[in-house]
């Protein structure tokens, strides 16, 4: 079963898509109901995602790891914060005269 065939372009900006949802650590599963792709397509581009990443300077994907989990870390924190902060009461605005 072929699919739509996309543009370089289009593929290049998915390949980015595919990057960011990956590394905030969506299931490839995830990834195919937001782009709309294959499974098998997904997984033939972040295997080109992957090869990228190696084929440039050997440090450059484990530094891209690491920003994304400091990404993830700091959302995380975020959230943890929001969900504390609900769990006090709120207290009545001043009522203006």
């Amino acid at each position: 079963m072929g699919g739509h065939k996309r543009t370089k372009q289009q593929r290049e900006e998915e390949l980015v898509w595919i990057a960011e949802m990956h590394g905030a650590d969506l299931s490839q599963r995830e990834i195919t109901a937001a782009l709309s792709l294959s499974q098998v397509q997904i997984c033939k581009d972040l295997k080109e995602i992957y090869r990228r990443w190696a084929a440039g300077d050997k440090t450059t994907l484990p530094v891209l790891k690491a920003r994304l989990l400091a990404e993830i870390r700091g959302h995380k924190r975020l959230a943890r914060k929001a969900w504390s902060d609900s769990l006090n009461p709120k207290r009545p605005l001043p009522r203006s005269k």
